[in-house]
């Protein structure tokens, strides 16, 4: 079924990706050999010259020179060329290295053939039939999978209506008994690596199969008739007609390689213009082997293809009904459309691709429905109940931190190299602390992994004997444990700033207070007649306010009793262990007590109605005899309470257990390992988010003011822009974005006009609306100011910036003839556009917001399109194809004529007239907090 949607803006992130100076890989003799042998007459190095040295020398450094966007293909040409997994090790891209390991694991196991079954719909939609067997495609054999039973699942959910663009909260019809989305998380979590680069110069995909290395671009010298070419080792093997190219919806969607065959999505586009509106037409074609699936298998249209685990997948359309074929079997979905070949709402509406699972949204009649078809490991009916919510954090075998499902099912691994300990999980869930050893002669580190980002950092100081970690309840501080039984100490680091707080604090035992702002330890106490007790000290109880120096002794040690707290109980008691030693038979007798510190110290009191959670000898008398053993330990629990996770050794290995607490039993096991850690239940600290809502604006002449309390702004808007609208929704894991929408009307559909923000970790598709001045927080995209560019490029994309004051500025993207024909990234929208600022930095909710629209009037449109751009042969909306020398100088020659007709007044009344509303709406942006900047007049006033 083909899709038809007008589309007028494409929105140009207004940052770029910065180098820094030579670093010791630049170095590395392959590398240099590599970059002398394969620069081109141009700046950019030649890919399949760079691949075919990272793979002749076996050195994944090499890839570095590839790029950002691409050096993960050429990690992988070099790893499946290596023929040894030990090859991991030396990558550097942490997103590659456990595709590497997967693929050894892999190689040689066994491929089982796998159940597809459907999973009723919990809503009154009709089940959904099984696949019955169908002819072959071209791509008969198959990428071997890991050696489980496997079985694919599709399920379906009815809708209330369909989702707002970028947005995953669904509205069920229906009672729906588990929450879908949570279903699958863990398949939807992993991404396939971005298999973009660049060919000659320009945008393509590149993929390996075997020895050979494929690559797909765009032909679009007469943008009437644009051609797909795909080529192995630069022979060309297919020419693809896809239509106009000058269209918003690309022709090119993907190539792909398994199992000694390949396949390219391509679309048919049709592009009609009426004055400033852009309207196209996509047809889905998947062409596999150079064989056409519309043609060879007499489908309307095939689309969405991907590989699910290992085994090609595609939607298909015949006879007005949508259904899907996996490993060359039908899948009969029987939807009227899925919706996919979308242009700038793709990270909402496109079929979602991950390695075992697929994504989509599909309607059969005037209901919408949320699918999913995922492939995983069966679950025997027999098997002993597990929990199905959280995830547990373990070190495996090889000491690597990793992640696994309750159930058993989605393990991930978080690091490689070194080797970790003892996990522990941040309050809120987000962080991962564990203990790094880099090698065993080495002193230990504590590390922090954040979740959301992959990214790791490195706290507190080295240290041989560091031995545990624990964080503060309120997630602001990590405890730091070393040293041994008796003679220990502690280090105290705020984790935001990663300052030290308190360190080398002598403590045997230590607990923190429920709200984490005091610490119970034991503390070593000298003695004039020494015991011989390994230190020769007593241990008295003290209480240490976190920040505030000397700690307060509650019960003094002495020779004969020492005190030992175990944990801060929910109550406000706190549990120690008291050691009444006899100097004289060289032994002591442990009893366990508690006592209250806040105010007065209470009296003591043999402890009694101690939650099992903080009771080792009550949980292991829960466990069957056989795991009432010295090494059962790292208890953790699940936040509901129910299920209790820990370690221990059985049969000579280490291993995992889970047991149902409520039912008892027996554990089950759940995977080899160590130092199990039940991630909590979310923190959720977000507001309430209404889903809609209308801004506030009164008319006041030719603009309306307007109030934004999410914002914590006020302006002033062209009355003609019609009322307002508004959407704010969480992301997909964190983070809100925030848009506007004018007369009613859905900016990426109808109007060429957008407004909206988003979060700093905002974590679905952006929409390319930035989030601050900073872009995304990414080190190497800060702008100091919005006027500020990161390097040439923002200001050869941005010829005309005025800053307001410290938090507005607005802007004219008129981009000159190197950023249309350099920029290696390419399909993006290139006409001008006016775009304001506003940078929220102490907002928790939106970080950043912008207004962006075309400004001038149609007359200005013809000179561009007739004057401006065929000097480089580009259409309004796409990028060059002419670039030598003249063109560039004429082009940005007639570019400065165009924009000095804007800062000179000279430029047609209405273009003015457009722009004077734009500066007028900028200018009147005010919040209370903000300082008006010294500002000289605008050079359009």
């Amino acid at each position: 079924m083909s899709r038809t949607w007008i589309v007028l803006l494409l929105i140009l992130p207004t940052t770029l990706l910065t180098s820094c100076g030579a670093e010791p890989w630049e170095r590395d003799p392959d590398v240099q050999a590599t970059k002398a042998a394969c620069k081109g007459s141009g700046k950019e190095l030649d890919y399949a010259c760079i691949e075919r040295h990272a793979v002749e020398t076996l050195n994944p450094d090499v890839c570095r020179l590839a790029g950002i966007a691409i050096d993960d293909m050429c990690l992988q040409a070099v790893y499946e060329a290596a023929g040894d997994p030990a090859i991991c090790e030396r990558i550097y891209l942490r997103g590659v290295q456990p595709n590497c390991q997967a693929y050894y694991a892999a190689r040689a196991a066994p491929s089982p053939s796998p159940r597809v079954r459907d999973t009723a719909s919990p809503t009154p939609a009709s089940p959904t039939p099984s696949p019955a067997p169908l002819t072959s495609t071209p791509a008969p054999t198959h990428t071997p999978t890991p050696a489980v039973d496997l079985e694919l699942s599709v399920a379906t959910y009815a809708l209330v209506k369909l989702p707002a663009p970028e947005s995953d909260v669904l509205d069920f019809a229906g009672s729906v008994e588990d929450d879908p989305l949570a279903r699958h998380a863990a398949e939807r979590a992993q991404h396939f690596p971005d298999s973009t680069c660049s060919v000659a110069g320009d945008f393509g995909y590149c993929a390996r199969l075997g020895d050979d290395l494929l690559a797909a671009w765009m032909d679009e010298s007469d943008p009437e008739a644009g051609y797909v070419i795909v080529a192995r080792n630069d022979e060309q093997v297919a020419r693809i007609p896809v239509g106009a190219t000058g269209g918003a919806i690309p022709s090119l969607w993907g190539l792909w390689a398994y199992d000694g065959h390949w396949a390219v999505e391509t679309a048919w586009v049709d592009v009609v213009q009426s004055g400033n509106v852009f309207t196209s037409t996509a047809t889905g074609q998947v062409v596999v082997d150079g064989v056409s699936l519309n043609d060879e298998l007499g489908y309307d249209e095939t689309f969405g293809f991907q590989t699910l685990g290992g085994k090609p997948f595609y939607f298909f359309e015949h006879q007005a009904t949508v259904d899907a074929s996996y490993d060359g079997v039908d899948i009969p979905l029987g939807f009227d459309e899925v919706l996919h070949l979308l242009c700038c709402s793709a990270a909402a509406f496109n079929p979602g691709a991950h390695p075992n699972v697929v994504t989509f949204y599909g309607r059969k009649g005037d209901t919408w429905y949320y699918g999913e078809i995922a492939l995983s490991p069966s679950v025997s009916p027999t098997s002993p109940a597990l929990a199905s919510e959280g995830l547990i954090a373990f070190v495996d075998p090889e000491g690597r931190l990793s992640l696994i499902e309750p159930d058993g099912q989605s393990q991930r691994q978080l690091t490689s190299g070194g080797e970790a300990f003892a996990p522990a999980w941040s309050p809120d869930g987000e962080t991962l602390a564990y203990i790094y050893q880099e090698r065993a002669e080495e002193p230990r580190r504590a590390a922090l992994y954040r979740l959301d980002t992959g990214q790791t950092k490195l706290v507190g100081a080295r240290e041989e004997r560091l031995r545990s970690l624990a964080w503060s309840p309120d997630g602001r501080y990590l405890l730091l444990d070393s040293g041994t039984s008796m003679a220990g100490w502690i280090a105290i680091v705020e984790v935001a700033s990663g300052q030290t707080v308190h360190e080398s604090v002598t403590a045997v035992g230590f607990a923190w207070s429920p709200d984490g702002q005091r610490l119970a330890l034991g503390q070593l106490q000298p003695l004039e007649d020494p015991i011989s007790v390994e230190s020769g000290d007593s241990a008295s109880f003290a209480v240490l306010e976190v920040g505030a120096g000397a700690s307060r002794v509650v019960l003094t040690g002495t020779s004969e009793v020492l005190y030992f707290p175990r944990a801060w109980l929910p109550d406000g008691r706190l549990l120690y262990d008291r050691l009444d030693w006899d100097e004289d038979a060289g032994t002591g007798e442990h009893s366990r007590w508690t006592v209250t510190v806040d105010g007065l110290v209470s009296t003591p009191e043999p402890a009694a109605n101690v939650p099992p959670a903080f009771d080792r000898e009550v949980t292991l008398a829960r466990l069957p005899k056989a795991f009432r053993d010295e090494s059962t330990g790292s208890f953790s629990w699940s936040p509901d309470g129910r299920w209790l996770v820990f370690h221990t050794r059985l049969d000579r290995e280490m291993g995992v257990y889970v047991f149902d607490w409520e039912q008892g039993g027996e554990p089950v096991r759940l995977i080899d390992g160590t130092s199990p850690a039940w991630r909590p239940a979310e923190v959720s600290q977000r507001p309430a988010v209404p889903s809609e809502g209308m801004l506030d604006c009164v008319p006041a002449g030719t603009f309306s003011h307007c109030v934004d309390d999410v914002l914590g702004i006020e302006f002033e808007v062209p009355a003609s822009w019609g009322p307002i609208e508004t959407s704010l929704r969480p992301g997909l894991d964190a983070g809100f974005a925030y848009d506007y929408y004018f007369d009613g009307k859905a900016h990426a559909e109808t109007e060429p006009l957008v407004a909206g923000g988003r979060s700093v970790d905002f974590s679905e598709g952006r929409g390319a609306m930035p989030t601050d001045f900073g872009g995304y927080e990414h080190a190497g995209w800060q702008r100091t100011s919005a006027c500020a560019g990161s390097g040439d490029w923002f200001r050869n994309s941005y010829p005309v910036c005025q800053q307001v004051n410290e938090n507005v500025a607005w802007m004219i993207r008129f981009p000159n003839a190197s950023v249309l024909c350099e920029d290696v990234l390419g399909n993006w929208q290139t006409m001008p556009v006016f775009r304001i600022e506003i940078n929220l930095p102490d907002k928790p909710t939106i970080n950043g917001f912008i207004f962006e629209a075309p400004f001038f009037s149609e007359q200005f449109a013809g000179r561009l399109q007739n004057a401006l751009y065929p000097l480089l042969g580009a259409r309004l909306d796409w990028r060059a194809s002419k670039c030598d020398e003249a063109s560039r100088e004429a082009f940005d020659a007639q570019l400065m004529a165009l924009i000095e007709t804007i800062t000179n007044r000279t430029a047609d009344a209405e273009t003015l007239e457009n722009v004077d509303e734009l500066v007028y709406l900028a200018e009147s942006i005010r919040c209370q907090e903000w300082k008006r900047l010294p500002f000289s007049a605008s050079p359009l006033s």
